[in-house]
């Protein structure tokens, strides 16, 4: 089988099938039970392997929140993609993105996603697993994260005054970390070519890029050189329609001012 017919049967794109191939990445039980159905493998051959793997104790650091995962199997497919990207472009039209969220603004977002699903113990675990996946920004070599954010979502009233205050003081404080940037697309821009939805470009050292596509249904993940092309084209598109990083700062101080 391919990488891509394996990727196609498991949701996975065909870097993670990749980097799977080269051992560059680890690869907890779970994957390797699913790898194990696509491939067909006996009883006997897959308890062992199976057992091998958790004897390696080689496990993603996201393995302690299969709780959280369970449900949300394409979010840990985004965050095997995060963890190995050697660098991420990101553009959110109403929210502001994940890795750059402050615990209350996470919090706030997780609990109005899903109110009447998600016990109180479910929304912390969801907070701390989101609020450790901002790890890859310090890690060796970093995540080069290049952000774009809407307007819109720096006046969404999350979680109130108090809490939109520190999320903004803290988006103004990461806008000058070397290896973020980060771009606002003002209100007086108008329309542009991403008015559709929330998109990221994951790049990795050895492997190809893969796209990821925010969608009503969940998570779309392409790796075609065409869509690559296509979604790397509206993002540089994006950055000539934004403020420039120094700007984008000074609007964010700006909005954070009506949050008293």
């Amino acid at each position: 089988m391919t990488g891509e017919e394996v990727g196609k049967q498991l949701g996975w794109s065909v870097s993670k099938v990749s980097r799977i191939e080269k051992a560059r990445a680890a690869v907890p039980w779970s994957d390797v039970s699913d790898l194990l159905d696509v491939y067909g493998v006996d009883d006997a051959t897959r308890a062992a392997l199976i057992q091998l793997c958790k004897d390696s104790k080689q496990q993603a650091w996201w393995q302690p929140y299969n709780d959280v995962l369970a449900s949300f199997k394409n979010l840990a497919n985004y965050i095997d993609l995060e963890s190995a990207a050697s660098s991420l472009r990101i553009y959110t039209p109403l929210t502001i993105p994940g890795l750059l969220q402050t615990e209350g603004y996470a919090r706030a977002i997780i609990a109005t996603a899903r109110p009447l699903e998600l016990t109180a113990e479910e929304i912390e675990r969801r907070v701390e697993l989101r609020l450790h996946r901002q790890t890859v920004i310090a890690k060796d070599p970093p995540l080069r994260l290049w952000a774009i954010i809407d307007e819109a979502a720096l006046h969404r009233r999350v979680g109130g005054d108090k809490v939109m205050r520190e999320q903004l003081a803290h988006l103004a404080a990461v806008a000058r970390v070397p290896d973020i940037t980060l771009q606002v697309i003002p209100y007086g821009a108008g329309g542009h070519v991403a008015m559709a939805g929330a998109f990221s470009i994951f790049s990795f050292a050895d492997d190809p890029d893969v796209l990821s596509v925010e969608a009503v249904t969940g998570t779309l993940y392409l790796d075609r050189d065409a869509d690559i092309r296509r979604a790397a084209l509206c993002f540089d598109h994006l950055r000539t329609t934004a403020h420039t990083a120094v700007n984008s700062v000074e609007l964010i101080n700006e909005v954070a001012r009506n949050y008293t």
